[in-house]
């Protein structure tokens, strides 16, 4: 009787570690994609200024999904569903595949500025404006980047604690420019990596890429013996040379 016991014991789990093992090989444990659609998305990338097309701007578009709704991407999802550039007319064509549950595309035109002259830009739209079959016409514009140096010296020294430092900007704009391009030391003080100068022997230049067309705003801020004052200035950009303040 007991040895009649254990065997059904024993059969019971073989049966049971069989069907374990059959389960598995007849499963298919990939991931499985949500469901999807598509949307065909075409226009032209122009300059922002003179609404010229422009050839070679390259396009990148992601599918978002907010936990909140509200942009923050927190236990949502991001994926690229398509990237393209320009042709030689400035119109691009996308043919994505979208995520049922997507809330947002964002479109992130000229990434990393490797069209020379241009800025960068992201931009979001609700999914829900783009329609599911035919063509969705979307056009874009990037504003023109042009080059501003601005030259500085600490022409009354007090002490090695002279502390220096500036910035600048520009109202009414989209993008991104590349911001310092080049840094020139003519005194000895070195600058931070914060872009701050701190002594005596204070000189030199920095060239950035702006806003063409545009006054650029610079606030600059110097303090000696303790007391902090800040300066403020202007100067309008021009396209096609580079603009200089000192």
């Amino acid at each position: 009787m007991k040895f009649s016991t254990v065997c059904s014991r024993r059969s019971f789990l073989s049966i049971l570690m069989f069907s374990f093992f059959s389960f598995h090989s007849s499963c298919d444990w990939t991931s499985v994609e949500p469901p999807s659609e598509t949307i065909i998305i075409e226009g032209t990338i122009k300059d922002e200024l003179t609404n010229e097309p422009l050839p070679g701007v390259e396009i990148r578009t992601d599918a978002i999904k907010s936990s909140s709704g509200m942009g923050i991407i927190t236990n949502g999802r991001r994926k690229r569903v398509g990237e393209t550039s320009t042709d030689n007319n400035g119109n691009y064509s996308l043919k994505l595949k979208v995520f049922k549950d997507a809330d947002r595309l964002e479109f992130y035109l000229n990434p990393g500025i490797k069209k020379e002259g241009y800025v960068e830009l992201k931009i979001d739209k609700n999914y829900s404006e783009f329609r599911k079959k035919g063509i969705n016409s979307v056009g874009f514009s990037l504003w023109p980047i042009a080059l501003l140096k601005i030259k500085f010296k600490n022409s009354n020294p007090v002490s090695g604690d002279d502390f220096f430092y500036f910035g600048w900007y520009t109202n009414n704009v989209r993008g991104w420019p590349k911001g310092i391009v080049q840094n020139e030391n003519c005194g000895s003080v070195i600058p931070s990596s914060a872009l701050t100068w701190t002594g005596v022997d204070v000189c030199g230049s920095v060239t950035a890429e702006t806003f063409a067309d545009r006054t650029a705003h610079i606030n600059w801020n110097v303090r000696k013996n303790g007391i902090m004052k800040q300066y403020k200035d202007s100067v309008y950009v021009k396209r096609g040379i580079i603009n200089e303040l000192t």
